[in-house]
């Protein structure tokens, strides 16, 4: 497909170049692992959640998948298959209050507004803006009503006629969510504060509620002081040696209450996605900006790609 452009001039996808870039995404799926079916809303579908399968193939931009209990075949979409290794569901947190999610979120709007996305360009960040500021919008006294509902974990919060190419192939991309599905901001503090009952595993004592903590993007929250002791030798979970995508040090330095609550409210507006899915897909292993040297600016690449080498 080299030559082919990706967008036409009308911001839509040439359907072969589609066809190619979806089977390129989900081609890493081919990898014998076993994977649990999730968010399936169909009678069938519902049915099916929960359960183990293989991939198999891959036709029309879905994935051939068989059920390892009895065999039954189905064809599914990226987004509703999970590694079976991998931990999902919410992690047990202190909720924000309502005060502090409006006044963190019309920050991170105005952040967002400043960047002029444009309806032609990124509906679905129009979409997050346009949601929020109807939310902060609401009269009285009480900010509860301000607080946006809880919306799909991913969802571009536009229909599919309204979809541009750039969006039509996040879409075609989109993994699974980490989670429940769904994005809460109160509950965007995970792992920055301790939920209160329960252990911490490194010093066995028990986390208060709101005391400074560190979480891994497996899910498992340390008290941060215990958790930067362990960091400075390792880059991995204490419980079950998740490794990052950098070295301990790096990962304590990213870790600041303020700066990670922030980039997370901001995050959402980009992609969409809940707190789960920004620690298991960003967290564990985000990008960053790296200049080749021969003068065509910085390239995007996984900071587990620079191995060692510090940033900077």
């Amino acid at each position: 497909m080299a030559g082919v452009p990706v967008f036409k001039p009308d911001g839509s996808m040439d359907p072969a170049m589609r066809a190619y870039i979806q089977r390129q995404a989900l081609e890493p799926y081919l990898d014998g692992k076993d994977y649990l079916v999730r968010f399936l809303t169909s009678e069938r579908g519902r049915a099916l959640n929960g359960r183990l399968c293989k991939v198999t193939g891959i036709t029309g931009g879905r994935l051939e998948v068989r059920m390892k209990d009895n065999g039954e075949v189905a064809r599914l979409k990226s987004c509703n298959l999970h590694p079976a290794d991998r931990p999902h569901g919410p992690v047990p947190g202190p909720a924000l209050g309502a005060a502090e999610v409006v006044a963190r979120l019309r920050t991170a709007l105005a952040h967002t507004r400043a960047e002029e996305y444009r309806e032609s360009q990124r509906p679905d960040i129009c979409a997050r803006m346009a949601l929020v500021e109807a939310a902060l919008a609401q009269p009285g006294p009480d900010d509860a009503v301000r607080v946006p509902a809880p919306s799909p974990c991913m969802d571009p919060l536009i229909p599919p006629d309204r979809w541009n190419g750039l969006v039509t192939l996040m879409n075609d991309q989109r993994p699974c969510c980490c989670g429940d599905g769904t994005v809460d901001f109160a509950r965007f503090a995970t792992g920055l504060l301790g939920a209160g009952g329960v252990e911490c595993t490194v010093c066995t004592e028990e986390m208060a509620r709101g005391c400074p903590a560190l979480g891994f993007p497996c899910g498992h929250v340390f008290h941060r002081q215990c958790a930067v002791q362990w960091l400075r030798g390792h880059n991995t979970c204490p419980i079950c040696r998740m490794q990052l995508g950098m070295p301990g040090g790096e990962y304590v330095h990213m870790w600041d209450y303020e700066r990670r609550l922030r980039l997370r409210l901001q995050e959402w507006f980009i992609s969409g996605m809940c707190e789960r899915c920004q620690a298991a897909f960003h967290e564990r292993d985000p990008l960053v900006a790296v200049d080749d040297g021969r003068g065509q600016g910085p390239s995007l690449v996984p900071r587990s790609a620079l191995g060692e080498n510090p940033l900077g």
